[in-house]
């Protein structure tokens, strides 16, 4: 239906039907989280319902690459390229054995309900900086975080403007290294055309996520993080170029 309405009415449509979503995802997930612990499975669920309904207003289609190569039982450092907000939902919605939280920039966590849904069920706020002060965020989140969910990095540290992929941030390596943790690279493309940065909504489309094999961190020191970023911006550029592909096909 989304994809026959003039473009102004697609966007009040869109913006609609995630201030809906909002009003009820966000205080559920308080709850959930204040009740049985911001990581627990039924927080997770939340999350997923709110990225599938969000996906739906905005007539994406999602397409899944490689998801099946992980294993459910093991905990993961995913890092992603970043263009647009429907990014984060279509990662949510395409790890359904995984639950996930972000490392988000504390912007915005300031925004009213969301922010606060944000902050008390288990996402890292920071500055974005690869500052000390953020990897000492990061350091104190390992713990918690890791016994029972993955995390998920958008590691040029903002959404780009343009949809290229930009440098990598340091953060996720550096996470990644420090908890042993393996890395899977994630490439999204879609997500731009859909809901590009600013406040126009698209007409709908396919949306793909392609999961890439993990790099494993076993083994590896904390000095090797800069390589390990350069080899983890390859593998996500790789991703993309397999997810750009799988798009243009027809379906």
């Amino acid at each position: 239906m989304i994809e026959r309405l003039p473009a102004p009415l697609r966007t009040a449509w869109a913006m609609g039907a995630i201030a809906l979503d909002t009003l009820w995802a966000a205080p559920a997930a308080i709850a959930l989280g204040a009740a049985l612990g911001p990581t627990h499975d039924a927080v997770s669920g939340v999350y997923r319902q709110f990225a599938w309904l969000m996906l739906e207003a905005c007539n994406a289609e999602l397409r899944v690459l490689g998801e099946d190569r992980l294993d459910s039982e093991r905990r993961y450092v995913f890092v992603s390229n970043h263009t647009s907000h429907l990014d984060a939902l279509a990662l949510l919605a395409a790890l359904p054995r995984h639950g996930l939280r972000f490392v988000a920039k504390n912007e915005l966590g300031r925004i009213p309900l969301f922010g606060q849904a944000l902050r008390t069920t288990g996402n890292v706020m920071v500055e974005r900086t690869d500052s000390r002060r953020d990897l000492e965020t990061l350091d104190a989140a390992q713990r918690e975080l890791l016994q029972r969910i993955s995390v998920l990095f958008f590691a040029e540290g903002t959404r780009s403007e343009d949809g290229r992929l930009h440098a990598f941030k340091k953060g996720a390596a550096a996470f990644a290294l420090k908890a042993q943790l393996p890395l899977v690279p994630v490439g999204v493309v879609g997500t731009h055309d859909i809901l590009p940065p600013g406040y126009g909504v698209g007409t709908g489309g396919r949306v793909v996520v392609s999961f890439g094999e993990p790099i494993s961190t076993r083994g590896r020191c904390f000095e090797e993080r800069d390589a390990l970023t350069h080899e983890l911006r390859l593998a996500v550029a790789a991703e993309i170029a397999r997810a750009e592909k799988c798009r243009r096909k027809k379906a």
